[in-house]
């Protein structure tokens, strides 16, 4: 018997986000505006005609890693933790609960919603990078700064590329780069809001879905973290029941499954 998905009420993840957070993201968006706006202009002065073809293809890379960064935070928050966890819980993982339950909510937030927690990071690797920044000449350290900071550029703003992925005509600019595939389109991000919401992670551009689903990379790390922490896949989001059996099902044949379904207070596990 294929068990009912247990998740929580939408509005009461709503309200998890209040005051002192959005103040935080306020906060984090400002940085996050000064900061790349200091890492573009050193980027621009140091950067000298010879080495503009190094830096683009430096780009280029950052692209596929922020693709891969973005699969990965993606799928750790909807895999794992629970939405009540310290910090990590109100901050990131509760605002993927919710839009697995109303997925065209994320289309209401505005930028510091949607981006602020990430801007507010970046801001202090930013900083970081200002730090340690190339001077003129050092070319190879240069490319490789460009693609630490292109990459964390993109990863802050992946949450809009995710945002308008939900748009299914967005038009202008936005509808061109998905149409000519720079981005998602809201099509081939609906393959991850299938249930049970276990493939296409990557959301900067998605250009690593096929591959990473293909080869199974997304099983692989579920089936390390579970050997080393006993953690169920998907328990807080889909319920214990759903997530038992669909991890008993993906690992058909394997030793060691089936797993037994624990007996659990449903009412407690709602409250």
């Amino acid at each position: 018997m294929k068990p009912k998905l247990v998740q929580r009420d939408a509005a009461v993840l709503a309200e998890g986000y209040n005051t002192l957070q959005r103040r935080l993201n306020v906060a984090g968006t400002t940085a996050f505006v000064i900061t790349v706006a200091l890492v573009g202009l050193h980027l621009a002065v140091v950067t000298t005609w010879p080495e503009l073809c190094l830096v683009a293809g430096a780009f280029v890379l950052s692209i596929l890693l922020a693709d891969l960064g973005s699969g990965l935070v993606h799928w750790g928050a909807d895999t794992w933790f629970t939405a009540d966890a310290p910090i990590v819980g109100r901050m990131f993982v509760r605002s993927f609960r919710e839009h697995h339950v109303v997925q065209a909510k994320i289309t209401e937030h505005g930028w510091v919603q949607a981006n602020g927690e990430a801007s507010g990071l970046s801001s202090f690797l930013f900083l970081t990078a200002l730090y340690f920044r190339p001077e003129s000449g050092q070319t190879w350290w240069l490319a490789a700064w460009t693609v630490f900071v292109s990459t964390v550029f993109l990863l802050v703003l992946t949450n809009q590329f995710h945002k308008w992925a939900h748009i299914k005509r967005p038009g202008g600019l936005v509808g061109l780069a998905q149409n000519i595939g720079l981005l998602q389109t809201y099509k081939r991000h609906a393959y991850h809001h299938a249930v049970p919401f276990t493939r296409a992670y990557c959301i900067t551009t998605g250009w690593l879905n096929p591959l990473l689903d293909a080869i199974g990379f997304w099983r692989f790390c579920e089936r390390m973290v579970h050997k080393f922490t006993g953690a169920v896949p998907r328990e807080d989001d889909i319920g214990h029941e759903a997530a038992v059996q669909l991890w008993n099902k993906m690992n058909e044949g394997r030793r060691g499954y089936p797993l037994p379904i624990a007996v659990v207070d449903t009412d407690s596990a709602q409250a």
